[in-house]
């Protein structure tokens, strides 16, 4: 029976310790490893519903392991490993909402310093990444254009609508001074 206890005193250790340092702002990284993400984290996410219960769960096993309670301790362990990996899941969909993606709109601009038409616009990265993808473009934009019958005539000022064509997030106006990331 002292094995039993052991192990499952090692079980709270495992899955209470790292829920317990993130409670009091310890680390669990090596030293000289910084978590940069935590600082782009407002508490109030980070300190989220599924967190707390977690928490709650940590602390109901650590009152059955004082009390003996090991069966107890097993569950309440399984509990809060399941509440934080719901945390864990709701932390990384507010980081992914707040990725730039990319923008769903293109103002154009003029051909002679910009040297913007379809194809070209189609071939930035944060587009479609491909010039030969221009045609996608065109068929989003026909109602926008001068004249259908010739898809290389834009006219400065258009907005493209650009559609997004694998699930990508689009959102948003193009703008020259924020950072996209690559359209693969």
């Amino acid at each position: 029976m002292n094995s039993c206890k052991i192990t499952l005193f090692f079980l709270i250790l495992a899955v209470t310790a790292p829920l317990f340092a993130h409670e009091t702002g310890a680390s669990n990284t090596p030293s000289g490893i910084t978590e940069t993400i935590d600082e782009n984290i407002p508490d109030s996410v980070r300190n989220n519903r599924y967190f707390l219960e977690s928490l709650r769960y940590a602390n109901l096993a650590r009152l059955a392991l004082a009390e003996g309670g090991y069966d107890d301790v097993e569950e309440y362990s399984a509990e809060a490993v399941k509440w934080a990996e719901r945390s864990d899941a709701y932390v990384r969909a507010f980081l992914e909402s707040r990725k730039p993606g990319l923008p769903a709109q293109y103002p154009v601009r003029t051909w002679k310093e910009e040297r913007d038409c379809l194809w070209n616009i189609a071939g930035k990265p944060w587009v479609y990444n491909n010039p030969r993808r221009w045609r996608i473009l065109y068929d989003a934009n026909k109602d926008k254009l001068p004249d259908l019958k010739n898809p290389n005539w834009l006219e400065p000022g258009i907005v493209l609508d650009i559609p997004s064509i694998k699930g990508e997030s689009r959102r948003g106006m193009w703008s020259e001074t924020k950072k996209y990331e690559t359209f693969k």
